[in-house]
């Protein structure tokens, strides 16, 4: 029985891809010939060795087996696709001293040798296509052969040597699929690995321009911060907008102004008690009576 996926972690890519084929394998239920059989019925030519190697995990298998094993399994392509991008730049960073060598962008390579390593990740990036295959998908007479891409001067340059500019424009065109609009990237990049390689760049130099691109790059996104800073600052500093106020009458002068009269508090005593009434037979008793008439 094959392992689970959590044993499977604790393995290289390699390994991890070999036993994900295994298992496919096992759980279609058919022996290596079975399966050269039906790859043959597909319209592919693989020996069952070749099918058998592809799931030992020893080496890095090519893509078309890859891709050949998981349909015949009944697989799922886009899986395998992960996993043997995974195998593959994996087997292609190791070196003898245990490093991994970066990829540098076409933007920012200057020397030759950057150059060949991005053409050579380019391509295991893209199946890992043999150079007939190259060379037979750049055909411009098909009759006569005559193909942008000959395999063996590919195959000098994948092994170090400098490429013409059209071979390495036409190479990332056919093998790479690049647009048009990242073509230009690539002709800067081949101008300056062709100047280093004359001794019109020197290392100094051209250390010097990489700094130059990521200093401008920097300065672009910090412009584009402040500019947007500075929007959402005037933004929110903007005065709100007053209504009018309607204009008061002027005060009026106090002399002008008449003071309210108040009425005094308890006016009827203010003037002392009230007078005492006497009673109309007292003031009779002193009185003179009349004479009467005899």
């Amino acid at each position: 029985m094959g392992r689970t996926h959590g044993a499977l972690a604790q393995h290289n890519p390699i390994e991890t891809l070999a036993q994900w084929l295994e298992s496919l394998r096992q759980r279609s239920r058919m022996c290596w010939r079975q399966m050269a059989q039906t790859v043959v019925e597909t319209g592919l030519s693989l020996s069952e060795s070749t099918l058998y190697r592809a799931a030992q995990g020893k080496t890095v298998p090519k893509w078309k087996t890859v891709q050949a094993f998981t349909q015949v399994c009944g697989g799922d392509e886009r899986e395998a696709k992960r996993l043997w991008g995974r195998a593959d730049r994996y087997a292609a960073g190791r070196t003898d001293g245990g490093l991994r060598v970066v990829v540098v962008p076409p933007q920012f390579i200057t020397e030759p040798w950057q150059l060949i390593h991005a053409m050579n990740h380019m391509r295991r990036e893209n199946g890992n296509p043999t150079l007939r295959e190259l060379e037979e998908k750049a055909y411009v007479d098909v009759e006569n052969k005559v193909s942008l891409l000959p395999k063996s001067t590919v195959g000098a340059v994948l092994q170090g040597r400098m490429p013409a500019k059209d071979l390495l424009l036409n190479f990332v065109r056919h093998c790479g699929n690049v647009p048009e609009i990242q073509i230009q990237d690539w002709e800067d990049a081949w101008e300056r690995a062709n100047a280093y390689r004359k001794g019109e760049l020197r290392p100094a130099a051209a250390q010097a321009q990489q700094e130059l691109a990521r200093i401008e790059e920097e300065l672009k996104r910090a412009r584009e911060q402040l500019e947007q800073a500075t929007a959402e600052l005037a933004r929110t500093a903007r005065p709100a907008r007053r209504e009018p106020t309607a204009l008061l009458p002027p005060p009026r002068p106090a002399e002008l102004t008449p003071s309210p009269v108040r009425p005094k508090k308890n006016a009827l005593y203010s003037a002392g008690p009230p007078p005492q009434v006497k009673s109309r037979g007292k003031e009779r008793r002193g009185a003179r009576r009349p004479l009467r008439a005899s």
